[in-house]
């Protein structure tokens, strides 16, 4: 099995993957299938992984929080697509979330701190420099 992975930017944010004709292994074919976050709106749509009440309770409440009491030195605060992904992120219990956004490192540092929400987010070469020493 060929180990490399492939970095590819989403916006301002990296995923890692794994070259075309990689083995995946099963944790990731695994990760596909799991629920994604489900809150019931009237454009939520059903589908064999959608769990409707399937999100981190008190998360909205705590990014709220947070992007109304937005400090104007740290940029301009994360959108709502930025809070779903970081809530998957959480409800899928990841340990790190990789991103150049400075903004969403400092959402992400705040909600931990502030909320206790368990979210790590760092870039790549800081993510790197704390696996090699």
């Amino acid at each position: 099995m060929n180990s490399q992975l492939r970095l590819r930017a989403i916006g301002s944010t990296l995923a890692a993957t794994s070259p075309p004709n990689c083995e995946q292994p099963s944790s990731v074919k695994a990760s596909a299938r799991r629920p994604k976050l489900a809150y019931a709106s009237e454009v939520t749509y059903p589908s064999k992984n959608l769990f409707p009440g399937h999100f981190v309770a008190g998360f909205a409440d705590a990014w709220n929080d947070v992007a109304a009491n937005w400090r104007s030195h740290e940029w301009t605060p994360p959108g709502l697509a930025d809070r779903f992904h970081i809530e998957t992120h959480v409800i899928e219990g990841r340990d790190v979330f990789l991103t150049a956004d400075q903004p969403l490192r400092v959402m992400c540092r705040r909600l931990r701190d502030e909320h206790g929400i368990n979210v790590v987010a760092m870039g790549l070469v800081e993510y790197l420099e704390g696996r090699s020493g």
